[in-house]
């Protein structure tokens, strides 16, 4: 059965800033960061339990995540029958309003999923897709067993806190795109200067321009299909290109 309903986390604005700031700061682990949105959003809407998906490739490739270990069961439910509420907010990019899981329409829309949330308690859904420049990173479901019955003031503040924990699950996209990134501008330019190290050893070795040197090395890496930094370096320790090959 599902757990207690809670009471309302304090809607004050410094405790709603907080909270914001806190999901929008980008970390580690994407998995936690949805697991622990997944908790504040339940806590906020006074809810007790919500789960998660959390996209990584594409909206029908996602890990189940949820507040506790019911809620993460529904969402791997959602996997594996690929329908349920998380699924169609993925689909859809928008939040999905409450849902009485005891009426005809979530049966229709959910059979299988809405009997299992049932089964272990739930009576009401509500969805909220974690969006960034038009990207759905994931989307979480706040279950209850009763009524949520959110004010909009509320709903509003809920919305904006899966705004943040959207932009913190971007900003450490786009972090780990820039190192690597940087990662491959380094070996670019380790390449680029053992290339240039490697022409000025032909130039020197058999009396030809540095222009006809890249020239030779590069259709000797060709016609070896090797990489032609590795030719380079074996060029610069002397382990090839002695003589013109042709």
């Amino acid at each position: 059965m599902a757990g207690r309903r809670p009471q309302p986390d304090t809607a004050s604005p410094w405790k709603l800033a907080r909270v914001v700031l806190e999901l929008a700061e980008p970390v580690e682990d994407p998995i936690h960061h949805l697991e622990h949105t997944c908790l504040r959003l339940a806590q906020w809407l006074g809810a007790p339990a919500a789960s998660g998906l959390l996209v990584v490739d594409a909206p029908y490739q996602a890990v189940p995540v949820g507040s506790d270990v019911m809620a993460r069961e529904l969402a791997s439910a959602e996997l594996t029958i690929t329908h349920g509420p998380g699924i169609d907010t993925l689909r859809s990019g928008h939040p999905q309003p409450e849902i009485a899981l005891t009426g005809p329409m979530a049966r229709v829309r959910w059979p299988r999923w809405t009997a299992q949330a049932t089964d272990r308690g739930f009576s009401a859904a509500a969805g909220f897709a974690l969006t960034r420049q038009g990207a759905v990173l994931g989307a979480i479901t706040v279950l209850s067993d009763q009524p949520l019955r959110v004010d909009p003031d509320r709903q509003q503040a809920a919305r904006l806190l899966a705004d943040a924990a959207a932009a913190g699950l971007n900003a450490q996209h786009l972090l780990r795109k820039a190192e690597e990134t940087g990662r491959q501008l380094e070996q670019a330019l380790i390449s680029r200067i053992l290339i240039e190290q490697a022409k000025g050893v032909l130039s020197e070795r058999m009396g030809i321009s540095p222009a006809t040197a890249f020239t030779l090395l590069r259709n000797h890496a060709r016609s070896r299909r090797m990489p032609i930094r590795d030719l380079a370096d074996a060029v610069i320790e002397g382990r090839a290109l002695r003589e013109d090959p042709t």
